[in-house]
């Protein structure tokens, strides 16, 4: 139909019709089907729409901005979930004939209850904090859910630094051990044990506490241990000799070596900044799952810039 309606009536091929003006109706008919198919129904509909209904975001109010990220939910709602207590605070979703807020964001932008709660919650812990909110809004809501209800206003800006950089699980991670008391706690574990061996450890503990024997075994553990440790070497490339990968690896048995980590290890970490000192000691590699090879690296980049900072920063004098 848009087709005939750009070419003239009678321009179909007939009797008496010259080549030429064939020719020149069939590229326009060629050039007009490459158009459609390139731009597509739905851009020139958003084409015109543009032209006739112009909106400019300094123009915008709340609603209309809520709108406008709405229809394109896939790309904006994290825009959306940071309006909420905007839009909740002035009852805009009455204003506009909803029956709640819940209802609004639904049909708006196709939101759930649990999201809408969820983003309420997470802008009401951060509301305070610039900073967060900074991080929320360049990256999305959900990189600061992990340290919104523990960044406090002296902290924010450590915490946002953490959340801008680190992976969602990276920083769960870190905000769990942060939150971890260091106070000595007794912990209770199951294991299956062969009947030879419960007798054993029966004997062995006698009358004694099982942490005491637990302790006992793990020191002589430790001190075999010791006894097979390679020599630490000198070396210009990173990779780490074979020999002290695998004693390394055997300290914790291929699992992450932080307290209360029992993942697999994911990579051999260098205490020592290696580019500085070009040394593998057995003593300062340990093994760390993936999140806690982030948080070294990430606390190492922390630590360099702080050295940096106060070490060039000029001196008034």
């Amino acid at each position: 139909m848009l087709i005939q309606a750009l070419v003239p009536h009678g321009d179909s091929v007939g009797v008496g019709r010259s080549s030429n003006q064939h020719l020149a109706n069939l590229q326009l008919k060629c050039c007009i089907v490459a158009f459609c198919r390139h731009f597509g129904l739905v851009r020139v509909m958003l084409f015109l729409y543009n032209k006739s209904y112009p909106l400019t975001k300094n123009h915008m109010t709340a609603h209309e901005k809520f709108v406008y990220h709405g229809k394109h939910s896939r790309k904006h709602i994290n825009e959306c979930k940071m309006l909420l207590p905007e839009i909740q605070r002035d009852r805009i979703w009455q204003e506009k004939g909803f029956g709640s807020i819940y209802e609004y964001a639904a049909k708006l932008a196709g939101m759930s209850r649990g999201q809408v709660d969820d983003a309420l919650r997470i802008m009401r812990r951060i509301e305070d904090k610039p900073e967060l909110i900074e991080v929320a809004r360049k990256k999305s809501i959900n990189a600061v859910r992990p340290v919104a209800s523990i960044a406090t206003k002296h902290d924010a800006a450590d915490w946002a630094e953490k959340a801008a950089k680190m992976s969602k699980n990276t920083l769960e991670l870190h905000v769990r051990e942060t939150r971890t008391s260091t106070e000595k706690q007794i912990h209770t574990i199951e294991m299956q044990l062969s009947q030879q061996i419960e007798d054993e450890l029966r004997t062995l503990k006698g009358s004694g506490e099982w942490d005491t024997l637990m302790r006992e075994l793990l020191k002589a553990r430790k001190k075999l241990h010791e006894q097979q440790k390679p020599k630490k070497v000198e070396k210009a490339t990173r990779y780490i000799p074979k020999e002290i990968e695998k004693w390394v690896i055997k300290t914790t048995n291929g699992q992450c070596s932080e307290p209360g980590c029992y993942k697999p290890y994911y990579a051999l970490h260098h205490e020592d900044n290696f580019a500085e000192y070009h040394e593998h000691d057995p003593d300062k590699i340990k093994p760390v799952c993936k999140q806690h090879h982030e948080l070294e690296h990430q606390s190492e980049s922390i630590i360099d810039k702080m050295f940096r900072k106060h070490l060039f920063q000029p001196s008034i004098l």
